[in-house]
C-alpha cells in the first residue's frame, strides 16, 4: 500500500491562522512510539514541517500506549487536549464512546472539504476503526499482529532447518528440546505479551471462544472463558516447558523483549512491530513465522488479531468549527510497515455475517453509557462496537490497568453504565 496522508485535515481543530499572521498554525500530536519507531515518527513530522510553512506539527512522546490514553483523558478533562492523539487498539471502544471529547475522522474531513477514501485501507484494518455505517472514527497509523520470531543461526547450530520453523505446538516443543540439548541459547523459548499472544491470539487462531455472549458481541455481560480446556491445555504446556528448562517467563507486556533481541532466547513470541528493534539490536540472522497451532484443537489455523494504533482528533473549548478549514495534509500514513506473515486480519470475535465484515444494523447497548473520564454518550452502538467494548474489558489487564485498584473490577467499572 502506498504511503498516504494520514490526517488530511486531521488537525483542523486547531485555530485557523489569519492571512496576515506570521506564525504557522501549531498542531500538537501525542504519540506512544519510542525506539526506532519513535525515530521514524519524528522523521515523518520533520519532513512534513519542512515541506510547508503554514502548519507546524509538534510530536510529543507521552509514554507507552496505556499512559498516552490516560494522559489524553486527563488533558481533555483539564480542557487542554492535544489536537491529535495516538490510541492503541484496546482503547478504540473508549474513544468511540467518548462523545464530544473526540471528532470522528469522517466528520472532520467532511467539514474541511478534504477527500477521504476509506477504500485505500486494508479492509480488516479499516473495518476495525469504522462506525457501524462504514464511516471512519479514526485513521489507522500502525497495524501489527503477533508472530513467532526465531534465531536462524541458533537453529543451524542445533541442526534444525532455519527455513522451516515449527508450525505446530508439538513441533515447537520438540525444537525447544533440541535447542536446549545443543546449548545454543540460554533459553530455548520466551514470550512477550503473554495475555495477548497465549490467550487472545490463541483463541483467534484456534477458533475457540474467549468469552461468553458470543465473545462479547451480545453485550457487556461477557464472562471470560480462559479456564476452558483449550486454554488450560496450552498454559499447562508452557508450565511443563518452563519446568523442563525449555521456556522462560521473563515478565509481562514487552518487558521480555531484550531476552530475544540480545540472543538469550532462540525463539520468542512477540508483535510484528518488534522488527524495527531487531534490525537495530540483533547481532544474528532472524526470521518471523506464523504462531504455532495445536492440531488436536484445529487442523488448520485461522486469522490472528490485529494490534497497533490509530489517530484520533480531540476537541477543546478554544477550537471552533469555523476555524477548521485551513488545514489539509498533516502526517504520512505509516511509521513502519514490517512484513507480517499472519497479516492484519479481522479476528473471529469481530467478524459479522456480512461479506464486508461490517455490521449494518445498529442496536443500543446502554443508553447514557459513560466511559471513565469522558462525557456520556447516548448514541447507539453496533454489534462490532459492542464487541470492541467487551474486548477492551477483556484485555484491560494487558493495557496495564491491572496495576490499579481492584484490577479487572476497575476495568469493568470504566465501561459500565453510570461509571464516572
Amino acid at each position: 500500500m502506498k504511503r498516504r496522508t494520514l490526517l488530511t485535515g486531521s488537525a483542523a481543530l486547531a485555530l485557523a491562522r489569519p492571512a496576515f499572521a506570521a506564525r504557522p498554525i501549531r498542531i500538537v500530536f501525542w504519540h506512544a512510539m519510542n525506539g526506532p519507531l519513535g525515530v521514524e515518527v519524528n522523521r515523518l513530522v520533520d519532513r512534513f514541517n519542512k515541506s510547508q510553512s503554514d502548519i507546524a506539527v509538534s510530536a510529543v512522546f507521552k509514554g507507552g500506549y496505556p499512559e498516552t490514553l490516560t494522559a489524553a483523558i486527563a488533558a481533555w478533562r483539564a480542557r487542554q487536549a492535544p489536537n491529535i492523539v495516538m490510541v492503541f487498539y484496546v482503547g478504540t471502544a473508549t474513544m468511540m464512546a467518548a462523545g464530544p471529547a473526540v471528532k470522528y475522522a469522517s466528520e472532520l474531513f467532511k467539514e474541511t472539504g478534504a477527500p477521504l477514501d476509506p477504500g485505500r485501507y486494508i479492509p480488516a484494518v479499516r473495518g476495525y476503526y469504522s462506525l457501524s455505517d462504514g464511516r471512519m472514527g479514526s485513521l489507522p497509523f500502525n497495524s501489527s499482529t503477533a508472530v513467532m520470531w526465531y534465531n536462524q543461526e541458533a537453529f543451524e547450530k542445533a541442526g534444525l532447518d532455519p527455513a522451516k520453523p515449527p508450525a505446530t505446538w508439538p513441533e515447537l516443543v520438540g525444537a525447544a528440546k533440541v535447542l536446549k540439548a545443543k546449548k545454543v541459547a540460554e533459553f530455548p523459548v520466551t514470550t512477550s505479551w503473554p495475555t495477548w499472544i497465549h490467550f487472545e491470539e490463541f483463541s483467534a487462531i484456534h477458533n475457540v471462544p474467549y468469552a461468553t455472549d458470543a465473545d462479547g458481541f451480545e453485550g457487556l455481560g461477557a464472562r471470560l472463558l480462559v479456564d476452558s480446556a483449550p486454554f488450560v491445555r496450552n498454559l499447562q504446556r508452557l508450565l511443563d516447558m518452563s519446568r523442563d528448562g525449555n521456556f522462560k517467563y521473563a515478565g509481562r507486556d514487552n518487558i521480555p523483549d531484550p531476552v530475544f533481541y540480545f540472543g538469550q532466547a532462540a525463539i520468542a513470541f512477540n508483535s510484528s512491530a518488534a522488527r524495527g528493534a531487531l534490525v537495530k539490536s540483533a547481532k544474528f540472522r532472524f526470521a518471523d513465522a506464523f504462531l504455532p497451532y495445536d492440531p488436536e484443537i484445529i487442523k488448520k489455523p485461522i486469522n490472528s488479531i490485529i494490534g497497533g494504533a490509530s489517530l484520533w482528533t480531540m476537541t477543546a473549548p478554544h477550537r471552533r468549527r469555523k476555524n477548521t478549514k485551513r488545514l489539509r495534509n498533516s502526517l504520512p500514513s505509516s511509521a513502519s510497515r514490517p512484513r507480517t506473515p499472519n497479516g492484519p486480519q479481522p479476528p473471529a470475535m469481530f467478524q459479522s455475517p456480512s461479506p464486508a465484515r461490517t455490521c449494518s444494523t445498529s442496536k443500543a447497548i446502554s443508553p447514557g453509557m459513560r466511559v471513565r473520564g469522558f462525557p456520556s454518550c447516548s448514541s447507539s452502538a453496533s454489534r462490532s462496537q459492542r464487541a470492541r467494548r467487551a474486548f477492551a474489558l477483556a484485555t484491560c489487564q494487558k493495557s496495564g490497568s491491572s496495576s490499579r485498584r481492584n484490577g479487572r473490577r476497575s476495568c469493568r467499572a470504566a465501561l459500565m453504565p453510570g461509571a464516572r
